[in-house]
């Protein structure tokens, strides 16, 4: 039968009668005396270790029932507590030290375990504690990276911190250690303490600009109430003003991201990125990217962005391969593509009907780019000029 659940409604009596009713489960050291707990109680009724019945339950229920302790008034009944027993109010305290903010949620905690806790406590896994805060009206929100810690049981001057992310990736970030214990109490509760991974570094991200990924998290000036001018904040934290070159490279990569989009065929580019193509739609994709490269790599960012003056900066492949979105390997996949085409394919010097044939195949099952590749690669191999 189901375990006990909501047994923080009885009275010390009533509980301590329901796991004296079968007292065989327990071991001699831990059967119930005079000074023992509510809530040592409630952990032995609830721990699946034990096995204890609704039996328990039952026979408390009838015999209370005439003295009066336990009546259809109470909201109790032998019914009433047979819902899931792994589960537990858990109130959260959430003190977040990046703004001064404190803020309190509930929700109902999954018990995990009570491995290495003492008689009223038990564990919770702390990725179900963030999920459940992150889903709650009071999320954790802001910009940059954070860690989120719980007080040190020995010393709550200081915290144990168990999770650093940025906000957005919160809920899938990996805790170390991946559960936090839950004292001993009538009401279950945990402090949850939030800081910057490091000040300096928070203050320095929001000075020059960077491209956070929590893109939908608030403005500095939201998470940050106190949130003083860039000059004042570069003094205060001793934080050299960013170099002249930094803003001239983002606005170069930012010129370099709207011209691509402005270029002719970039919707039929975009569309191709994650799709299985045939052979005949391949080519315009690899020479999309390779003319993007061919016009703008290693340009003086003065020349982008339309500044007389020589920046001495270059556009590096790097640079190219963002604005186009794609990675390291798709990019040399297009180059070497192309290469190969303007050797041997249609109108190349050394045009080759096989080539040109098998670029021009259609498949019933498409092979993609990365065939094409193959067969053009092993093509040269066998047919150098």
């Amino acid at each position: 039968m189901a375990l006990l659940h909501q047994t923080s409604r009885l009275k010390r009596p009533t509980l301590k009668e329901m796991v004296d009713g079968q007292r065989e489960r327990l071991p001699e050291k831990l059967w119930p005396n005079s000074k023992t707990t509510i809530p040592a109680l409630m952990d032995i009724l609830l721990n699946p270790t034990y096995g204890f019945t609704t039996d328990a339950l039952a026979t408390c229920s009838n015999e209370h029932q005439v003295r009066g302790t336990l009546s259809p008034s109470s909201g109790v009944s032998n019914t009433a507590c047979l819902q899931a027993p792994h589960k537990r109010t858990l109130h959260l305290y959430v003190a977040d030290n990046r703004t001064g903010s404190k803020s309190t949620v509930a929700f109902e905690a999954t018990i995990a375990d009570r491995i290495g806790c003492a008689p009223g406590e038990w564990r919770v896994m702390a990725s179900h504690v963030l999920e459940e805060l992150q889903k709650s009206p009071s999320p954790i929100s802001g910009q940059g990276p954070i860690k989120i810690g719980v007080p040190d049981p020995f010393n709550s001057d200081f915290t144990a911190f168990f999770v650093e992310s940025s906000v957005r990736k919160l809920t899938s970030a990996c805790p170390n250690p991946t559960h936090l214990v839950v004292g001993a109490s009538n009401r279950s509760t945990l402090t949850l303490r939030v800081e910057y991974v490091t000040r300096c570094a928070a203050v320095h991200s929001l000075m020059y600009d960077e491209v956070s990924s929590d893109n939908d998290a608030a403005s500095p000036s939201d998470s940050l109430p106190d949130f003083r001018p860039l000059d004042v904040a570069r003094e205060r934290f001793g934080i050299p003003p960013p170099r002249r070159q930094n803003n001239i490279k983002a606005t170069a990569a930012q010129y370099l991201n709207n011209l691509v989009k402005s270029r002719p065929g970039y919707k039929a580019f975009v569309n191709s990125r994650h799709a299985v193509l045939q052979n005949p739609n391949i080519p315009t994709v690899w020479k999309f990217a390779a003319a993007f490269k061919d016009e703008f790599y290693e340009k003086d960012f003065s020349e982008i962005i339309g500044k007389s003056n020589k920046s001495g900066k270059r556009v590096t492949k790097k640079m190219i391969r963002i604005a186009l979105a794609m990675g390291e390997t798709s990019f040399r996949e297009a180059e070497e593509g192309v290469r190969l085409l303007n050797v041997y394919g249609s109108g190349a010097e050394h045009e080759a009907a096989g080539v040109v044939n098998e670029v021009n195949t259609e498949r019933d099952v498409a092979l993609g780019k990365g065939a094409l590749l193959r067969f053009l690669q092993e093509w040269e191999r066998n047919h150098s000029v």
